[in-house]
């Protein structure tokens, strides 16, 4: 999906969320921060594996939707060096997937990613997020409630961090 700017105004952080397929996690985190991130934010979400094109799962697609989040317009993309450059933030949802980022686009790229989980306001929930695909709606509620609350935090830090207009 093209950059897209969330609300009016100067962007002043791209942010890309990465998981492994593109069609779960970082869809979710893409239509949770889309939805509740301030004014100047673009967005975009990719996968370490992804297949192009492809829509959010549709167990996701409801459970978005359930929860006044709209992911249906998102498509799967392929993480590039391209977005690995344009982004800022990198929010990624394992560890192997840093590894990821840092064999394929450097130190550099390494330097700008961390764990969305890292940000959960519990520091005893803090981590990975796991891929809940499979395991049945019970976890992927789990991880809904999980990415929603570590998308909170990020903002929440990105917003103390950014300077006052």
């Amino acid at each position: 999906m093209a950059s897209e700017a969330v609300r009016e105004g100067a962007v002043t952080a791209n942010v890309l969320v990465i998981c492994t397929a593109n069609r779960c996690r970082s869809p979710l985190a893409h239509g949770i921060l889309r939805a509740s991130c301030g004014a100047g934010i673009a967005l975009r979400s990719a996968g370490v594996m992804a297949i192009p094109g492809l829509p959010p799962l549709l167990e996701v697609q409801e459970l978005a939707s359930a929860n006044g989040i709209d992911v249906s317009d998102l498509r799967s993309t392929p993480l590039t060096s391209a977005l690995v450059t344009w982004a800022d933030h990198l929010l990624v949802m394992e560890g192997y997937h840093v590894a990821i980022v840092r064999d394929r686009f450097g130190a550099h790229a390494a330097a700008r990613t961390r764990l969305l989980g890292s940000f959960h306001p519990d520091a005893a929930l803090r981590g990975e997020i796991d891929d809940p695909v499979g395991i049945g709606p019970s976890a992927l509620e789990r991880c809904f409630a999980q990415v929603e609350a570590c998308c909170r935090g990020f903002l929440r830090e990105l917003s103390a961090t950014e300077p006052d207009s």
